[in-house]
């Protein structure tokens, strides 16, 4: 049998934008507001369309100098942060 990993994807229902290399977020519903750092808004860019969490781990890899095993769990974090905050969905 083989295992489907899910697919991460931002909810569109929420307004964001960049400003100056970061990315702002207003949840449209809660009316919270969040900021993104250049990294995490390089992880926002990627979840426009779905994706992996392999596949974001592999991208940020070639851009940035950090171990595989700290990328991991980093991007592990983001996204269950995110889900948990209804600002990203999995597939």
């Amino acid at each position: 049998m083989t295992r489907t990993l899910p697919l991460y994807h931002a909810v569109a229902a929420h307004l964001a934008c960049d400003l100056d290399g970061e990315t702002a977020i207003l949840h449209i519903d809660s009316g919270r507001y969040y900021s993104l750092n250049p990294v995490a808004s390089r992880v926002w860019a990627t979840l426009q369309d779905p994706i992996s969490e392999a596949a974001i781990c592999d991208l940020l890899a070639q851009e940035y100098d950090v171990s595989p095993e700290r990328l991991g769990q980093d991007i592990a974090v983001f996204l269950t942060r995110m889900c948990d905050e209804l600002l990203v969905e999995t597939l």
